[in-house]
């Protein structure tokens, strides 16, 4: 199937898109005509309308409605190829009261088109109040045929304020309910049947272009252009924004992602972090800000050793640890003074503590102060762009905390995530560094000196692009700043996780291969999940009054792994602890009516639902508990007895379904999405996993539901797992009666939080007619991480395991509706082959 191009008959056409673009299948096609008034139009339907083409220089604004956006010349066409492949292009030269503008459009094959707009001549006086100060391409928001339309749009801060909702703009309506701004990301945009659908994205320079809806006075199209507060561009100065034409949402954002990193080359190097089971300090852990000190431990040094003493003893094979930021030195703002380990943290010294742990770090560190010791204005070596503090006093989170941070009451977790930041413009008491040499130098003095610094974690990011007026304002710090800082840690082989991010920053990530992760949740908080077990008085037992509320259920990562799988990072959610009750913790609170003798009224009531999301995202996997207060059968259930993670190949991300407009599941709260899914794949077969958490209603699932997820073939279904501790006791499969399919699908039961539900499918293998369900210990029971293949013949099925000398795992599998289960004990050599006849199971 081709796609013809028509003759342009006008400017404006020729401004916005001339020719058509198809999905490569047989059944989509996405086409944009040519007339003033064209419609963006799918197999046939139109969707969109044109809206109007603007540009803000020499503070006014020009548009193609008025006609004060003037022509250059006739509209051009060509054709010529990239990384990307062949294209057939169009533009047009403008003119803005002088200045230079030109759009184009480049259509690929019968995928994608991306759009360009060019300050050749760069621009001056281009900041508006508004969102954005430029419109190209514009989208008027009206849906032409009325049809309705749902969408998803990654938003907000950690990306948690993600969600979907009924596409409502246009006449009068004004957003049609996407982020629009410094926080607004990618959306995709799709019918009922969510069998086509449209992501709008921006593609380069991702921290300057933005969506916002268009800077001219009554006007409603949505853009995608200069963000508002730039004041200038240089010559050159481009912006481009693609739009793709796919299936659903998560197969849709999952190939514009791949097209995407394709662009810019992308490939991202291992992360240590994401492979081996860790341990946490960042906020919600026993021993954040604030935890009790006894006689015995005085320190975070004597604290951690004794973390990984306890852990040696109960067999829990942490490999590294995340130290947070009250290990260094903050400053004005409460922003990073000096990135080195105070004296009453570690007496000793971070490498003698590696030393002792043999843990590799991950290694927080936040926005910077304006005296910081690094910066040539402090005396330091390196050049920074440092504000003034306001002379109007600020409450700052660490004015309450010693700038050690052990001793002193406990602090609520949001006193850590708020930065208050100066009223006054460009006096916010914050810095940026400018300089490769201070990236360089700060991994390096890390790295070289025997302190071993794996991942790099950059947190308060959006903070300090917010913070600083330079970084809104400059039309290339911000996008600097972050290029730098990946390539510094690159040339010291750490890997970067980012944190509090907008999606903008995320989306930066694709230039910077180093970054190979991102927080996809808010801070754990013990007992901040869903609703709460235990009845208070005056309260129902279920009425969530001390549960979570959208966007803020922290372990809710389902919306935010979409973006993550779709541009191959691994989304991290935050720490949890493994056990409910855990006495001395930093998260004390008031005396515990409901368990008296308790110290500590916080408590996880949801440990294993935290455990096994936890192993879904493919990011780490972090405990958080104090000396003696580990589940160790429980953690273990993410691992390998020597610690390497059992993870799906994808992270688990909330089925299409849930966003659909009608037929969906429903979820206890909305946007908060209760059936997740993924899978593991071992050569051409692949396992899936279907996680459900908060269900409000029962749900039957089907094949359709889980669409790249779901292996080609027959498949059968089941259910159940046991702790590690149980192995070799009596299996709690439960195994489907007929093979999953539309008529016999998954009745997925509702539930809430402690009694979350666990699916698998696995494939029914067509010489032996035998399924491998996997690993019962496990909460992930067919890991890329334990099975190297599968092996199917008419004699049975063999499987290559991998792991620790001496595991011992349980296995199980199934033929004719019998599931059968057997011990294997990895070899000296650390694998071990498991063979099953369709009665039994022998390994050697």
């Amino acid at each position: 199937r081709k796609c013809r191009a028509s003759t342009m008959q006008s400017v404006k056409a020729a401004a916005l898109l001339l020719g058509c673009i198809g999905y490569a299948s047989a059944q989509s096609k996405l086409t944009l005509g040519n007339s003033i008034d064209f419609s963006l139009t799918v197999n046939g339907k139109p969707w969109f309308a044109a809206g109007n083409v603007s540009v803000t220089v020499g503070n006014t604004t020009y548009g193609t409605a008025d006609g004060t956006l003037k022509p250059v010349g006739k509209p051009v066409q060509g054709s010529g190829a990239d990384a990307l492949g062949a294209f057939t292009f169009f533009g047009q030269n403008y003119s803005a009261g002088g200045t230079a503008w030109t759009t184009t459009s480049r259509l690929y094959g019968n995928s994608f088109v991306i759009f360009e707009q060019t300050f050749p001549d760069g621009a001056e006086a281009t900041a508006v109040q508004g969102e954005v100060s430029s419109c190209f391409p514009s989208i008027n928001p009206t849906v032409v045929d009325g049809t309705p339309r749902g969408y998803v749009s990654w938003q907000g801060r950690f990306m948690e304020a993600s969600r979907g909702g009924v596409w409502q703009g246009g006449s009068g309506l004004g957003n049609p309910g996407v982020a629009t701004g410094g926080q607004a990301g990618p959306f995709v945009v799709f019918g009922d049947e969510m069998t086509d659908s449209l992501v709008f994205s921006v593609a380069s320079n991702f921290m300057t272009h933005t969506t916002g809806m268009s800077p001219v006075k009554g006007d409603e199209s949505v853009c995608f252009g200069l963000d508002g507060p730039v004041t200038s561009v240089p010559a050159g100065y481009s912006l481009e924004t693609m739009v793709f034409l796919g299936v659903g949402v998560n197969s849709a954002l999952k190939s514009f992602g791949t097209t995407l990193l394709r662009k810019y080359q992308t490939v991202r190097p291992e992360d240590y972090s994401t492979k081996w089971l860790g341990y946490s300090t960042d906020n919600g852990a026993y021993f954040y800000y604030g935890w009790h000190t006894t006689p015995e431990i005085q320190n975070y040094q004597q604290a951690l050793e004794g973390v990984h003493e306890y852990s040696v003893s109960a067999g829990i094979p942490y490999k590294h640890i995340l130290l947070d930021s009250w290990w260094y030195t903050k400053g004005n703002e409460g922003g990073l003074k000096e990135w080195d380990a105070t004296n009453s943290t570690f007496p000793d010294g971070l490498v003698e503590f590696a030393a002792k742990t043999g843990w590799k770090f991950q290694m927080h560190n936040r926005m910077w102060s304006n005296n910081n010791v690094y910066a040539k204005q402090n005396g330091g070596n390196y050049d920074f762009i440092v504000e003034p503090s306001s002379s109007v006093e600020q409450s700052r989170p660490d004015s309450v905390l010693p700038e050690d941070g052990v001793v002193g009451p406990a602090v609520l977790q949001d006193l850590e995530r708020t930065l208050l930041g100066s009223s006054v413009p460009g006096q916010s008491g914050l810095a940026i560094p400018n300089d490769q040499a201070l990236w360089d130098d700060l991994m390096s003095n890390k790295t070289t000196r025997g302190i071993p610094l794996s991942v790099y974690e950059q947190d308060w990011m959006y903070n300090e692009w917010e913070g600083l007026l330079e970084t809104r304002q400059s039309p290339t710090l911000s996008r600097q700043w972050l290029m730098q800082m990946g390539a510094g840690a690159t040339k010291s082989d750490v890997t970067v996780q980012y944190c509090m991010t907008y999606a903008r920053m995320v989306m930066q990530s694709v230039e910077i291969p180093a970054v190979t992760q991102f927080r996809a949740s808010d801070d754990y908080g013990p007992g901040q999940t869903g609703f709460y077990p235990t009845h208070k008085p005056g309260q129902n037992a279920t009425d969530g009054s001390t549960g979570c509320g959208f966007p803020y259920c922290v372990y809710y990562v389902g919306t935010t792994s979409i973006m993550a799988w779709a541009l191959e990072l691994e989304p991290s959610k935050d720490n949890f602890w493994s056990k409910p009750l855990q006495p001395g913790s930093a998260f004390n609170r008031d005396a515990d009516p409901w368990h008296p003798g308790t110290l500590n009224a916080t408590h996880e009531p949801y440990n294993e639902m935290q455990c096994a999301i936890s192993s879904y995202t493919t990011g780490p996997v972090t405990p958080s508990d104090g000396i003696g207060y580990s589940n160790a059968s429980l953690i273990k259930m993410s691992c390998r007895s020597d610690g390497y993670l059992l993870h799906p190949t994808a992270p688990a991300r909330a089925i299409d379904a849930s966003f659909a407009l009608s037929n969906f599941p429903v979820p206890h709260v909305d946007n908060v999405h209760a059936i997740m899914a993924t899978h593991t794949a071992i050569g051409v077969s692949k396992w899936s996993h279907i996680l459900v958490i908060g269900l409000k209603e029962d749900f039957t699932l089907t094949p359709k539901h889980l669409g790249d997820d779901l292996d080609a073939g027959p498949v059968i279904a089941w259910s159940g797992y046991k702790q590690s501790i149980n192995l070799g006791g009596a299996s709690n499969v439960t195994l489907a009666k007929a093979p999953f399919s539309a008529t016999a699908p998954i009745n997925v039961a509702s539930c809430q939080y402690a009694d979350f539900g666990l699916y698998h499918i696995a494939p029914v293998h067509p010489l032996s007619q035998a399924s491998f369900l996997g690993e019962l210990g496990k909460w992930v029971p067919v890991s890329e991480g334990r099975v190297k293949s599968v092996e199917d013949s008419a004699s049975g099925i063999t499987v290559s395991l991998v792991g620790e000398s001496s595991e011992h795992i349980e296995l199980a599998f199934a033929k004719t509706g019998v599931v059968v289960t057997g011990l294997c004990t990895i070899g000296a050599t650390g694998t071990a082959i498991a063979t099953f006849d369709g009665k039994t199971v022998t390994c050697k």
